[in-house]
């Protein structure tokens, strides 16, 4: 799992490997705090740099997002999330 904030990391994506093993899931979770306007901003960014076929996780705060997304209200964000995680 790699964690994004910020387009500037992970550096040099495309040599990370993303679909190089086939037993291997590599997912960029998307890792930031604040409104969910603010994490949709990031998410739309973070995702559109991504090489293709990446899959991407979403991390929500119980305390730090105001307010923190309900599983159901992560899920319907594009792309489809493979992990999401609470912290």
């Amino acid at each position: 799992m790699l964690h994004q904030f910020r387009l500037s990391m992970p550096r040099d994506e495309a040599d990370i490997g993303f679909t190089a093993d086939p037993e291997l899931a590599v997912v960029v979770q998307m890792d930031g705090q604040g409104t969910p306007k603010l994490k949709d901003e990031t998410w739309a960014a973070v995702t559109a740099a991504a090489p293709a076929d990446t899959r991407f996780g979403w991390k929500d705060f119980l305390r730090n997002d105001t307010p923190t997304l309900t599983p159901e209200q992560t899920m319907t964000k594009t792309p489809t999330r493979d992990l999401i995680s609470y912290e």
